[in-house]
């Protein structure tokens, strides 16, 4: 559980311990078959009530999505309900630094990622907007390199994000295959 005390965030074990706080298994669903065309389709509608229910759906196959907390955040605050808003920002935020505290993003210290959209959230709620994207090595690991602009200072930046769980992930999933 997450909670509000003064102007400082605690976080309690109760939303950690049951989620495996970002030590979960991937999710083996096809990114297609998750409701984030529909969700995004119901916000261009001005549907929040119906985005909402996407987020929730989303939510349940890959609670640890940032990018679907910050819409779910977005439909609640146009519906009104500022409270569920704040979880969802609370949740986001606190993924964002879960994963901006596994390193510093250099090459010798790359972000520990489970998915590549982690990337492009860490990015974006950072105040970053992402550029070129390569492959590279960050010790014996494999990284995603990202060249990123800041949106306020225009200063460029160059992440580093540790992929070798989604790739070990990629390569069971192949290897079962085979």
């Amino acid at each position: 559980m997450v909670c509000l005390r003064g102007s400082k965030l605690a976080t309690l074990p109760s939303i950690s311990q049951p989620l495996g706080w970002r030590t979960r298994t991937l999710p083996t669903i096809p990114l297609t078959a998750l409701p984030r065309d529909s969700l995004n389709a119901a916000l261009s509608r001005h549907d929040y009530r119906r985005a909402v229910n996407q987020a929730d759906s989303a939510l349940a196959i890959d609670y640890l999505d940032v990018r679907t907390h910050v819409m779910r955040a977005y439909a609640e605050e146009q519906l009104g309900d500022s409270a569920a808003a704040l979880w969802d920002r609370v949740v986001a935020a606190l993924l964002v630094r879960s994963i901006t505290e596994s390193g510093t993003g250099a090459a010798d210290s790359p972000y520990v990622v489970i998915t590549v959209a982690e990337e492009y959230a860490v990015l974006g709620l950072t105040g970053y907007e992402r550029g070129m994207q390569s492959l590279g090595e960050c010790g014996r690991r494999p990284c995603d390199v990202l060249e990123a602009t800041n949106r306020r200072t225009g200063q460029k930046r160059t992440f580093y994000f540790d992929i070798s769980l989604p790739q070990a992930h990629l390569n069971r999933l192949f290897q079962d295959k085979h």
